[in-house]
């Protein structure tokens, strides 16, 4: 609305506002009481900067919504990502094929964020300890105590030991079987519950879910990368040397935490998950 006060005191506030008039009062700033109706109009200054705000925050929230293109949010079970020991990750080009491993969803368990410089087998030893080490776990410790259970109440057999070595029971199937049985469930425990009918969560991978071929469906995948973000539950960062090199990555964990709290953030160093299946073995 134009100025129109008539009071003289109110001109100082008005200042920056009124456009420059041989009437102006005596302060020199703003025009006479009579020539209030000249001034420039709240919307005339600020009009410009309040139609860019409000266009930037109509395509801030475009990019990160799904609103109107609900069949850009796709997820590809974790099952899809680690069969064949994750072959999906061996290099980054995309096919109608890869696509075809996601669905429409309408959210994300897990946004997988990772560099495709890394090898395939360094990003699927991480990923099946983090998805699959308490299934490896729980099953190899529930088996080594049915088979102590068992060697302990005569049940399973055992060798026969020398009183003075071996005062009680003692077996060997939980040292032969114990760690190849871990490691089975480990690496194929997410194949053979995706059998049973248990596909595991929902993950983002950028290769199976934004087409890779059709380059228009490609760029709206891509410029939905903050929506993605945004419908995901956790990130899981499979962390190597070059991973705050690149842009994009650094791109995802700051957009991530930007909508997240950080507690939803996993950081998995790929180094140390080979490390530990070493250990393990040794």
């Amino acid at each position: 609305q134009a100025v129109s006060s008539p009071d003289p005191h109110e001109g100082s506030r008005w200042a920056m506002l009124c456009s420059e008039s041989p009437d102006s009062g005596q302060d020199g700033l703003c025009p006479a009481p009579s020539k209030w109706q000249s001034c420039t109009s709240l919307e005339q200054v600020f009009g410009s900067g309040i139609r860019y705000a409000s266009e930037a925050e109509a395509t801030t929230l475009e990019l990160v919504s799904f609103r109107g293109s609900e069949a850009l949010l796709r997820g590809t079970r974790l099952s899809k990502v680690l069969q064949g020991g994750g072959r999906i990750f061996a290099n980054s080009a995309g096919s109608s094929a890869t696509f075809g491993l996601s669905e429409v969803v309408d959210r994300i368990d897990v946004f997988l964020s990772h560099n495709w410089s890394v090898h395939r087998l360094k990003k699927f030893i991480a990923l099946t300890c983090y998805f699959s080490f308490h299934i490896a776990a729980i099953f190899t410790i529930s088996l080594a105590s049915l088979i102590g259970l068992g060697t302990w109440f005569g049940v399973v057999p055992s060798p026969a030991y020398p009183k003075n070595l071996a005062p009680y029971p003692c077996g060997v199937l939980c040292r032969v079987l114990g760690v190849p049985l871990f490691f089975l469930l480990l690496f194929f425990s997410r194949d053979i519950l995706a059998r049973l009918g248990n596909a595991g969560p929902l993950v983002f991978l950028d290769k199976t879910c934004i087409h890779q071929v059709d380059l228009d469906i490609q760029r709206q995948g891509i410029l939905k990368l903050g929506a993605f973000i945004r419908k995901s539950e956790q990130m899981v960062v499979l962390y190597s040397d070059v991973y705050m090199l690149k842009l994009w990555t650094v791109y995802e964990v700051a957009s991530f935490l930007a909508i997240h709290p950080i507690r939803c953030m996993k950081v998995v160093p790929v180094s140390q998950s080979i490390v530990f299946c070493i250990c393990l073995v040794f």
